[in-house]
């Protein structure tokens, strides 16, 4: 890029405090009688300042460029007044690209968005006999919308958002019924991404709350789920290239039952059995317990690190613990001689692993090559895994290294996908 030189003239700067230092020093009250008047300048000196001015001012006209006036200066402020001051450096934020993009768009900007489109593919869809194959083949594209406001309050920088999940399988949908459209709950936040920052460590403390509204399929025929609420605390440091962040949070569900329930769309032989298979007949919700109780809260223990190759290239694993607690019940999870020997007495607990290995590229300026967009893009590609932490009989772990998931005979329980991602950001 080529730049032209400009000419300034200014006039009648004054610097604070500097002007000051350069004052004639002030006469001695005392010798007062004995000071001199300041010698009067001769007449032809004047005429050639005059003339030289006249000289530079024409210079000026001609260059094009505009004199600046000169800016008055209040002698009565102090020197280290406020109106002095260098602002503050804003302290620099060294996380990930990505993980900052995915945290919502411009610090400036008070309203922002979030769009991921996901591609999933299962790894039941892999599987080699053809006829198991056509059951558990999964191929989906998701829509996750979050919307976000940010704002300042009590001295803290927020952020409240929304979700909205949904999902459309493109495979044959393997349940009952058949669904290929699949809402999430809906939930609104309430985030502080820094809620207090050790001096000492570097380490910076996170809050967030949550509430969840029953926009799913599960949560509005089968939990009776009318609402849940989630408190989350989380702790994240950077060292040179490495982030580490770890988050803990607690969820409790409202149902208004504690089984889950039968809904009234699906036949009565694929729940209840019964020696009813052939009839089909639709069963009324009711309070049956026949599949098990719901899930009273959970517990969230999570944790990721991502390195960060360059400003536009991440890759980062995370793993999530999620302990879910259902409700009570006489009757209900007691020991006789049918139980496993691994198996405890009293409240139902599921305990799940998800692990993911993702690497995530910045495509802005790839993207700025072609057309500027608006926003900011990034693209993930990655493998996940939701599956239980233990294998049926309790006897032995599950470790999140995905082979377990993939491997020894689990295909077919589709715990593992791979997924193509693309994430907009306003």
């Amino acid at each position: 890029m080529r730049t032209t030189g400009i000419l300034l003239l200014v006039t009648g700067l004054t610097i604070p405090g500097a002007a000051r230092a350069q004052e004639e020093p002030a006469t001695d009250p005392g010798n007062s009688a004995t000071d001199t008047a300041p010698a009067t300048p001769d007449a032809a000196e004047v005429q050639a300042l005059e003339d030289d001015m006249e000289a530079a001012k024409k210079k000026i006209e001609a260059a094009g460029v505009e004199e600046i006036a000169a800016t008055p200066v209040d002698t009565a402020a102090p020197a280290d007044s406020a109106a002095t001051e260098k602002p503050a450096a804003s302290v620099e934020d060294d996380r990930p690209a990505s993980v900052r993009l995915a945290e919502g768009g411009a610090a400036d900007r008070a309203f922002g968005a979030l769009v991921v489109l996901d591609h999933t593919l299962g790894v039941g869809t892999f599987v080699r006999d053809a006829t198991l194959r056509g059951s558990r083949a999964y191929v989906a594209q998701s829509w996750d919308l979050r919307p976000t406001y940010k704002f300042e309050a009590f001295g803290h920088k927020l952020k409240a958002g929304a979700r909205f999940l949904f999902e459309l399988e493109l495979t044959t949908p393997d349940s009952n019924p058949a669904r290929r459209f699949k809402p999430s709950d809906i939930s609104v936040y309430l985030l502080d991404n820094n809620i207090y920052t050790e001096p000492l460590t570097g380490v910076t403390f996170t809050g967030v709350a949550r509430w969840f509204l029953p926009t799913s399929w599960e949560s509005v025929n089968v939990t009776n789920r009318y609402s849940a609420l989630a408190l989350g605390a989380g702790a994240n440091r950077t060292f040179g290239p490495v982030y580490l962040e770890y988050g803990f949070s607690f969820t409790k569900n409202l149902n208004s039952t504690k089984g889950l329930q039968t809904p009234t769309d699906v036949p009565l032989h694929s729940f209840a059995g019964a020696g009813r298979r052939g009839d089909a007949l639709p069963l009324e919700v009711g309070d049956s317990y026949d599949n098990g109780l719901n899930k009273s809260f959970r517990l969230t223990n999570s944790f990721a690190v991502t390195y960060n190759f360059d400003e536009h290239l991440s890759a980062s694993y995370s793993l999530a613990l999620l302990n879910d607690f259902r409700y009570t019940q006489d009757n209900v999870n007691v020991v006789d001689e049918l139980s496993s020997p691994f198996a405890d007495a009293g409240r139902g607990r599921t305990d799940s692993l998800w692990p993911t290995l993702d690497v995530t590229y910045v495509l802005d300026d790839l993207v700025a090559k072609v057309y500027p967009l608006p926003f900011s893009l990034m693209a993930s590609v990655g493998l996940t895994a939701l599956h239980p932490a233990q294998t049926r009989d309790n006897g032995n772990l599950i470790w999140p290294f995905f082979y377990q998931a993939l491997g020894t005979n689990r295909a077919a329980n589709n715990y593992a996908s791979f997924y193509l991602d693309l994430v907009g950001v306003y």
